[in-house]
């Protein structure tokens, strides 16, 4: 037997490696939805109830809390992988990208013009700062 031959043969006795894959899998989408939920949470904290705008640079104020409530997270099992971020009020609806990004809209002869107010990557930092902490509290 090749010395090659019998590593391979202690690999298969001590290491199930399926049985690993689906412990680490488990545990990383464990993980990856208590990150969804802490970022949704974050984001939807920082914008205050107010019935004036916010200075540029800080999340936006919410006067009936539309914004607030359309943040939502997916966890995608098949990738791995976990989305975070508002939906359109509508199809045709930018206002969440452009609270968060600044730019322009028409509304008829009406023009608005949006400060960048951030609130969706201040959170997801805020995230990534307690995710080791997440991965070391997660139960296999």
């Amino acid at each position: 037997m090749m010395p090659s031959e019998s590593i391979v043969k202690v690999k298969q006795l001590f290491l199930d490696r399926a049985a690993v894959t689906r412990y680490f899998d488990r545990k990383t989408l464990r993980v990856f939805k208590r990150f969804g939920a802490f970022v949704r949470l974050v984001a939807q904290r920082s914008m205050r109830r107010r019935k004036t705008a916010s200075p540029p640079g800080q999340p936006p104020s919410v006067r009936k809390g539309h914004l607030r409530k359309l943040i939502f997270f997916s966890l995608d099992e098949r990738r791995k992988s976990v989305v975070i971020g508002p939906t359109l009020l509508r199809s045709d609806s930018p206002v969440p990208a452009l609270h968060e990004h600044s730019g322009v809209r028409r509304y008829g002869a009406r023009v608005a013009k949006y400060p960048k107010r951030e609130y969706m990557r201040p959170a997801f930092r805020e995230g990534l700062t307690k995710l080791a902490q997440f991965y070391k509290e997660a139960k296999s």
